[in-house]
Formats: structure tokens, C-alpha cells, sequence
């Protein structure tokens, strides 16, 4: 995948003075007249593997402290995000733990953080108007997602987690009959309404079909459940080629529009497609979920929660009505009808021209 010089995404001035007055700080009528536009993005490298190998953590990354109070950390840019004041109410710790969330990856202190109610909200409608304002926007989602239906994942380590399995302490013997969460049916939604436009799923689980998000828009990346066509890949396993493609596709897009990566409950560990999140960087991405990630520090916005809580959230902020919506409801009974026990061969995929989406990058 190439890539080219990346330009940043305007800051909302209607939202800075949101963020400034909730810090604390002393806004004047010329303030809040006035936009803020980010620093330039870095040229980031291109993506140079087809397969899961690790990408090395970059190098200014800095690990989160493990102490209880977030004032500690050395960076706290991490915190929040590039495109918010650094000095806003931290996150509290709510678990924590000396251990790695991903040993032997890219990946960080697998402690966990959530933010007060009024910093998430004013968090969330920065997000909101970006994905309003972007045309090429990606959710990139891991384990956490689905660890509400009942499957476990690797990266939840500290001993009183807050990851919904774990609270529980109950993860499904039967994975083919999972029904999605409330986060699956915000996602369906946000398609449904045209705020997002792709999903690159890292989860095998097809609760994302299930939820009623359109399979012409879903790369299963790393295979899925019942797929004979793509299988579920082990570590070091070579991508599908088509599906690799469509990726690198799709991190074109972002990077030529602007785009908007949700990253959904992955700790970013370093597999190829974590490129997706890396191209969003600064302008465009938006990391939600518990324990701090190696990209914490080049996101747009970094929000710490419970995903199923902050995508309600989300979707109020966005005003998309009822959760589960009934139209992907009625989408998602419609695929399970036709693929029992989730059942349903990934077909091969053309790549489109570059100037086919180059006028819409909508397109699937």
C-alpha cells in the first residue's frame, strides 16, 4: 500500500470551546469565533507486509504509568488525544495490573481507565463531527468488542477487569448462536445512516452480519467462523490476497479524504492492518476501550470505556434513534435465516480503480 503526505482535519471551533470551558480555562466571544487547526501529520511509512507479522511500535511511544492516579503518566497527550487539550480531567483507574496486555506484541500496560461522564461527552461530540464531515470512515475492531457476548479475549489481564467477561465471568460454549451486542447494533446503525462506510473486522465471531451491517462493506480480515473460503488465519498466516487488497485500499482512502478509523476494542498490537488506525493517525483516529494502546499518542481522540456504554452514547449524540435499529434488526435475522450456524463463504473481490472511488469514496 502507498502513501502520501497526510492533511489534517480541521478542529471544531464549537467544540474546542466546549472542551476549553469544561478544562476550566477562560473563553472569549473571540474564541469562540476563532478555528484551531492541528500540526501537519507525519509522513507515515507504507504498509509493506501481506501477512500478520508484528509492525514495530514506533519509537516516541510511551507506555502509560501503572500508577492509580493517570497524573503520573509522562505524556498526557496519550490521554485524550491530539486534537484536545491535554490538560482536561484525566481518566481514573478503575484496574490495575504490572502486566502486558499482548506478551510478545507491540503492545502496552494492560491496566484499565474510564473517563468522567462530562469529559467523554464532550469527547463524543468531537467524534460526531467527524464522522459527519469525513466520507471515508473505517471501523477497525478487535476481541473487545464482542467480549459482551460472551467471548473471552487475550488482552483483558488485570485481575478485576472491567471487560464485560469478565465481570461476568461468563464466556459461551456455543459460538455460532452469539447474538451481537449493543456496540454491533451502533455500528449497523452508523452504516445504516451513512456515517461509516467499512468495516475491517478482526473477529471471526459474524456478529457484525448478524447485527445487520452489510456484508459488501465487512472485511473479516483474519477469517471468520463457518467461512470455508477464508478461514480463520493463525499468527503469521499469509492474508487473503483480495481482502489484503480491499485493505490497502481502504487506507488509501482514508489517507486521500481525510478519513475516520474507529478502532474498537484492539489493543493495536501490531498486525498489518493496524496500518488502517496508523494512516487515520492525528486528523482521524479515534480509539475507544479500556487499556492503553502503542497508538495512544498519534490518535485524534482517545476515549477510555466500556464500548457497549459509549457507542449508546455515541449513537444519542448522533441522534440515531432507537438501538437496535429496526431496519438492521430485520437485515440481521434475514442473513442468519440464510446462514445457519454462520455459514456463508466469503466470495472474491475485484479491486476497484482508483478513480472509481476517487469521485465517491463511499463506495463499497
Amino acid at each position: 500500500c502507498e502513501t502520501s503526505t497526510f492533511t489534517s482535519v480541521p478542529f471544531f471551533p464549537i467544540m474546542e470551546t466546549a472542551v476549553r470551558r469544561l478544562a476550566g480555562d477562560p473563553v472569549s466571544c473571540s474564541d469562540e469565533q476563532q478555528e484551531t487547526i492541528p500540526e501537519p501529520q507525519e509522513h507515515r511509512p507504507a504498509l509493506t507486509s501481506a501477512t500478520t507479522e508484528e509492525i514495530p511500535p514506533k519509537e516516541e511511544t510511551v507506555g502509560i504509568a501503572l500508577s492509580n492516579n493517570p497524573k503520573d503518566a509522562g505524556n498526557k497527550q496519550q490521554w485524550h488525544g491530539c486534537i484536545l487539550p491535554a490538560h482536561l480531567p484525566l481518566p481514573r483507574c478503575v484496574a490495575k495490573t504490572n502486566l502486558e496486555a499482548r506478551p510478545g506484541h507491540a503492545a502496552i500496560n494492560a491496566s484499565e481507565y474510564l473517563d468522567s461522564e462530562e469529559v467523554l461527552l464532550a469527547k463524543l461530540q468531537i467524534v460526531a463531527e467527524l464522522l459527519k464531515k469525513s466520507k471515508a470512515n473505517v471501523i477497525y475492531s478487535g476481541a473487545g468488542l464482542s467480549t459482551a457476548a460472551g467471548i473471552g479475549d487475550y488482552a483483558s489481564r488485570a485481575a478485576n477487569s472491567m471487560a464485560p467477561h469478565k465481570k461476568t465471568g461468563e464466556v459461551s460454549q456455543n459460538r455460532l448462536s452469539l447474538e451481537p451486542t449493543l456496540g454491533h447494533h451502533v455500528c449497523a446503525a452508523l452504516e445504516s445512516k451513512g456515517l461509516v462506510h467499512h468495516w475491517v473486522q478482526q473477529n471471526h465471531d459474524r456478529l457484525a452480519q448478524k447485527a445487520g451491517f452489510p456484508q459488501e462493506r465487512l472485511n473479516e480480515i483474519h477469517g471468520a467462523w463457518g467461512d470455508m473460503k477464508n478461514p480463520v488465519l493463525s499468527f503469521n498466516d499469509s492474508l487473503r490476497k483480495d481482502l489484503n487488497r480491499w485493505m490497502c485500499e481502504w487506507i488509501s482512502r482514508i489517507e486521500e479524504n481525510n478519513g475516520v478509523c474507529l478502532a474498537l476494542g484492539t489493543s493495536l498490537c501490531g498486525m498489518s492492518a493496524d496500518e488502517l488506525a496508523r494512516t487515520a493517525g492525528k486528523s482521524g483516529l479515534v480509539i475507544i476501550g479500556l487499556a492503553p494502546t502503542a497508538f495512544d499518542e498519534i490518535c485524534a481522540v482517545r476515549i477510555w470505556g466500556m464500548l457497549d456504554q459509549v457507542l449508546v452514547k455515541l449513537a444519542q449524540v448522533l441522534k440515531l434513534g432507537k438501538i437496535p435499529k429496526a431496519s438492521c434488526l430485520s437485515k440481521g435475522k434475514t442473513w442468519v435465516q440464510y446462514h445457519p450456524n454462520c455459514r456463508s463463504d466469503t466470495k472474491p473481490r475485484k479491486p476497484r480503480k482508483p478513480s472509481e472511488w476517487a469521485t465517491d469514496p463511499t463506495l463499497p
